[in-house]
């Protein structure tokens, strides 16, 4: 190839990876010059493995300015170039049962089981050639635990459990419960089940006791339950719970969790 064929190549590649904003040069000032903001997202690998996170970069209107699917899985960070101002950073995360819709929601598929999902709202100003922020995630769902004083042998012992919602996602720009019917199905396999509730809008969360031979056995009204042991749907970062029935007496035991090793809080209904 003759030298001249290598000049004209070299000027073409130096046109295609020009920025953006061509006329910041260091000659000039460089102040109305777009900035880089980079995105840590390492604190997601410490509370999951594998999953999705959608990051939304909002303008001080509300208007969403940028928007990044990844994986949660060998991502670090994430790099956006914008005009230096200030903006909010909303962001969420979930595994295989999380859906992320166009409108900025996420919700969990009905008749699977819910995801723990993470999310945050900060605002960042971007100045400089480089502005660094640090994804700090907050907890989106409860782990619940229901314990049965009851026989697996009595006729009135569940064999399943159904988990009942109007409340099946999270608004990643304001981390508010989203409205969608949702309900999850599963087997008992002993005296104690776990299962995972997202953070709730009302006190409409129900828990049914579903029994092979006799049907349902009652529904249990779980979010009027725990409004009444003064649980939080507002909490940060939301608490775990610990339910146990006692069938004999009728009698309904709240325990609520810090799930960061606080006191429990214990409430018998």
């Amino acid at each position: 190839m003759n030298v001249s064929k290598i000049t004209l190549i070299a000027s073409v590649l130096a046109i295609v990876m020009l920025p953006a904003f061509v006329s910041c040069t260091v000659l000039e000032d460089r102040t109305p010059c777009p900035g880089q903001l980079i995105v840590d997202i390492r604190a997601i690998h410490q509370m999951m493995e594998e999953g999705t996170m959608r990051l939304d970069v909002l303008s001080s209107d509300g208007a969403t300015v940028a928007s990044r699917l990844a994986s949660t899985a060998g991502t670090d960070t994430l790099l956006f170039v914008l005009p230096k101002t200030e903006y909010t950073i909303c962001a969420a995360a979930g595994q295989s049962n999380t859906d992320f819709s166009s409108d900025g929601n996420v919700r969990c598929s009905s008749g699977s089981a819910m995801d723990a999902v993470y999310a945050l709202v900060d605002k960042v100003r971007v100045e400089g050639e480089f502005t660094g922020f640090e994804c700090d995630f907050r907890r989106q769902f409860a782990n619940v635990t229901v314990a049965f004083n009851i026989s697996p042998r009595h006729e009135r012992f569940p064999d399943s459990l159904s988990v009942i919602s109007k409340w099946n996602g999270i608004d990643i720009h304001t981390m508010h419960p989203v409205s969608g019917d949702y309900g999850h199905t599963f087997v008992c396999t002993g005296i104690e089940q776990t299962f995972r509730v997202l953070h709730q809008g009302d006190d409409s969360l129900l828990l049914r006791l579903i029994s092979r031979t006799k049907g349902v056995v009652d529904d249990v009204p779980l979010g009027r339950f725990l409004a009444l042991a003064g649980y939080s749907w507002e909490d940060e970062n939301l608490k775990d719970i610990r339910i146990e029935i006692d069938e004999a007496s009728a009698k309904i035991r709240i325990i609520i969790l810090d799930w960061m090793d606080g006191e429990p809080l214990v409430v018998e209904i």
